[in-house]
């Protein structure tokens, strides 16, 4: 009831902020692609991704550990998780130095990077804590804005600067991020000096949240640096680099509701067992769009942009059908924060992360963007078989099977393009419906309770 009408709201915020931000990246790649083609992205994507990697080396676990905490302790937490950021972020901005030279980049390039390594890890801790005080509006208004200076910069930048430019870009989006973000916070409270209690619980928070985290890091930031290293061919990158990012924005979708319910589970004394139905409400809403995606690859992927390989297209097949495993991932990394399970979360984060380190760089090398997607989805697998949430097991069993199978039928019908897209939608829905009965109603009253206005009778 009232508990799952907040999440609908907080989560829709932070959907929100995902559309916002993905629909600026979009067209941001788009403009990149457009001035500098394929191999213009996979250049900027290299670089990028080499600042996002060296922000996660120093700072995984620090986002989970901050909402987690802010919502537990309030002020405190927030100071401490500005003071952590600061000191992890300028170890970030050296490690990016280091990075990017290794892609070939000096003077100009180099130093954009680090700055913007710095500001990835001083904007999330600034942004965690807006989350975990609840303010999902302030959030979304945040990142939005934020998103907007990333996309205005393009148009300018760009033309000008070339791959420089798309980095200052980013930057621009950090800062801003950052500036409005503190802005808020110093708006909503005054946080005192941190005491040694809180920082060593947030140390051990994202200590234990650190290698899941760095794996998914390694799936969205160090998969196209490896990527080009081993394969050395910049649209190939930048082709796997967009798979990857559409297929994430479709998990977002549940992983939206799960971020939401974290603080407020946590602020009303909810148990962890209410992330399940969490779960299924959104794997109900994204779970289609997948299928449809997964169905007719090229021709989504043919939407962002000129010269991406039909590798590019297959990996993005993968990464969609697979879309169920990446989400149920997230929740139960929500539910064993939700319970400090600081074991559970190391062993988690130890079999993704060496079922990624493993597979990732021969699948690679052998199969191109389609074997570093067969990597991921196994990751996620090996990871997922990690824990012991049955509830959560067979929920995303369910969707998972009703995604292939809806695939399945499609193929077998010889479908393509637009009439597979809309087969395999509808499909999906009914088997998923079938596997988790009552859940499109559920969904719906859901949707109705977050259309209704916040302080509106049931």
């Amino acid at each position: 009831g009232l508990s799952v009408s907040r999440v609908a709201r907080g989560g829709a915020a932070l959907y929100s902020a995902v559309v916002l931000n993905g629909a600026a990246g979009l067209v941001f790649w788009i403009i990149v692609g457009r001035v500098l083609g394929a191999a213009g992205v996979g250049e900027a994507s290299a670089l990028v991704s080499a600042a996002g990697v060296a922000a996660v080396l120093f700072s995984a676990g620090l986002q989970q550990a901050v909402v987690r905490e802010t919502a537990a302790r309030g002020a405190e937490a927030v100071s401490a998780a500005l003071l952590l950021a600061a000191v992890e972020g300028f170890a970030a901005s050296l490690a990016a130095l280091a990075l990017t030279r290794g892609l070939g980049a000096h003077g100009a390039a180099a130093a954009a990077a680090a700055a913007l390594a710095w500001l990835n890890v001083a904007a999330v801790a600034a942004l965690s804590a807006l989350i975990g005080l609840e303010g999902f509006r302030a959030y979304t208004a945040a990142q939005g804005l934020a998103a907007a200076a990333r996309l205005a910069s393009a148009p300018v930048l760009v033309p000008l600067l070339g791959v420089l430019g798309a980095l200052l870009g980013f930057s621009a989006q950090q800062l801003v991020a950052l500036s409005l973000a503190a802005l808020l916070l110093a708006r909503r409270l005054r946080p005192p000096r941190p005491g040694r209690a809180v920082l060593a619980a947030l140390l051990a928070l994202q200590a234990s949240n650190y290698m899941i985290v760095l794996s998914n890091q390694v799936v969205g930031s160090l998969a196209p640096y490896l990527f080009q290293l081993i394969r050395g061919a910049y649209a190939e990158t930048g082709g796997l680099y967009i798979a990857l990012m559409a297929s994430m924005a479709l998990a977002a979708v549940p992983g939206s509701l799960l971020a939401a319910a974290l603080p407020i589970y946590i602020r009303s004394g909810r148990g962890s067992e209410a992330y399940t139905t969490v779960l299924r409400i959104g794997l109900h809403a994204a779970t289609p769009i997948a299928a449809a995606i997964a169905a007719a690859p090229a021709a989504a992927i043919g939407l962002l942009g000129r010269g991406y390989t039909t590798q590019a297209a297959e990996a993005l097949a993968i990464l969609s059908a697979t879309v169920p495993l990446a989400a149920a991932l997230q929740a139960a990394v929500t539910i064993l924060n939700h319970e400090k399970n600081h074991r559970g979360l190391l062993a988690l984060g130890a079999a993704r992360l060496t079922a990624l380190l493993a597979l990732l760089p021969p699948l690679s090398a052998s199969h191109g963007a389609p074997g570093a997607a067969l990597a991921i989805a196994a990751a996620n697998t090996a990871a997922l078989a990690a824990t012991r949430r049955k509830n959560l097991l067979t929920v995303t069993a369910g969707y998972q099977a009703a995604t292939l199978a809806a695939l399945a039928a499609a193929h077998a019908a010889h479908l393509a393009g637009p009439a597979a897209a809309a087969a395999a939608a509808a499909l999906t829905l009914l088997l998923a419906e079938a596997a988790n009965p009552g859940t499109t109603r559920t969904l719906t009253a859901t949707a109705k309770q977050l259309l209704r206005p916040p302080h509106a009778k049931p």
